[in-house]
């Protein structure tokens, strides 16, 4: 409703700080210009999220006894969760034609509504071949090609984060169908094992392949670009021409360079839709050596060996991992405004970095256990 908090804004270098009140029924509550809370709705034809969801396959022995599957997976959105906030009012354009707002009670923050979009969509397409076990030995192989499209992934746990935290070329509350964060383009695997006796003693190494896209990332904004309030949300404006905006702390080759970086070639011109970029692939390696060692009367005794990413065991740099910070975006121009004398914004390049990716240190390591398991 707005009315459980009073939130009050105090400016870091202000003298005067919030005095210490013990009376609870007496706390300050004019301090600053903070405006209120949020104000959350529900729309009354609000529905949870619905979809259709299906799927079809086909297996078939194929030459040289192998086994072949082709499947396809599907869904399409019914009803799916999309906010919007009610205190924005369009007042304008900026240069490159991304709408500007400004809040229409300036004397509440956000009246954040939750409703429903019909728009979203995803499939993943899967290709395998597998050698079932004979004579010792076993092998797969798949392949795996998705799709997926949304309006909002949901991904945070407030109705003003949701809305605010979503990337959007412009209006946000009116947010286009884009790539999901949870797309996975390519995805290969490779499985094998082969098991031998050494005297009484069973021994099996397997290893497991994976191999995929890395995870997409959006290009954005750092500061407000549409007036919405809310920083690092408007996605990136790549202008056709150097003299198009004005460049500080960097030059249009500069600009370039992260283009060419982020494969973003084909937006040249264009505001950069979201998540239209992928980090780099990851492959990692995971090897088991497993040892069976009988007891007689049915008892063994079972010893095993696990390596995840065993190639980061023998080089720092396999099976690395590399995200887009941890908000799948980066951040590439800093919006310093529009430059009174022509027009045109204004695009810092303080923040751009040559290597602007960051390591999963926990996923890039190789992890080792060993393990026994007596059976009986």
């Amino acid at each position: 409703t707005g009315l459980e908090f009073t939130r009050l804004n105090v400016p870091s270098d202000a003298d005067n700080r919030i005095p210490f009140v013990p009376d609870a029924n007496g706390q300050p509550t004019t301090i600053g210009d903070a405006a209120t809370n949020e104000i959350d709705v529900i729309d009354p034809d609000y529905r949870y999220p619905q979809l259709i969801r299906g799927n079809v396959a086909y297996d078939r022995d194929i030459f040289g006894g192998l086994a072949a599957t082709a499947e396809l997976l599907f869904s399409t959105v019914l009803k799916d969760i999309a906010y919007q906030n009610l205190n924005l009012e369009p007042i304008g354009t900026r240069p490159e034609g991304r709408p500007l707002f400004q809040r229409a009670n300036p004397e509440l923050s956000d009246v954040i509504l939750i409703t429903n979009t019909d728009e979203g969509e995803n499939y993943n397409v899967a290709f395998k071949l597998e050698r079932p076990f004979r004579g010792g030995w076993f092998g797969s192989g798949s392949y795996t090609y998705g799709y997926a499209r949304s309006i909002n992934d949901g991904t945070s746990s407030q109705a003003a984060s949701n809305w605010g935290f979503l990337y959007v070329p412009g209006d946000p509350n009116n947010a286009p169908l884009a790539r999901s964060n949870y797309e996975v383009r390519h995805r290969i695997n490779l499985s094998g094992s082969y098991r031998f006796d050494l005297r009484r003693v069973g021994v099996t190494a397997s290893a497991f392949y994976n191999g995929q896209n890395g995870r997409p990332f959006s290009s954005t904004f750092t500061r407000d670009v549409n007036g919405d309030t809310r920083t690092s949300n408007d996605q990136l404006y790549i202008p056709a021409r150097g003299d198009e905006v004005i460049f500080t702390n960097g030059t249009f080759d500069d600009l370039m360079s992260y283009v060419a970086l982020a494969e973003l070639e084909d937006y040249v011109g264009q505001i950069v839709p979201r998540n239209a970029s992928f980090t780099a692939w990851s492959h990692a390696v995971d090897f088991k050596l497993l040892f069976d060692v009988p007891l007689g009367d049915r008892r063994r005794i079972e010893l095993h060996f696990d390596v995840s990413n065993i190639g980061n065991l023998f080089s720092s740099d396999s099976g690395v991992i590399r995200n887009a910070g941890g908000n799948q975006q980066l951040l590439p121009v800093q919006f310093d405004g529009i430059d009174e004398a022509t027009g045109k914004m204004i695009y810092n390049l303080d923040p751009l970095s040559a290597e602007p990716f960051t390591v999963d240190d926990l996923r890039s390591r190789w992890r080792g256990q060993f393990g026994v398991r007596y059976r009986f």
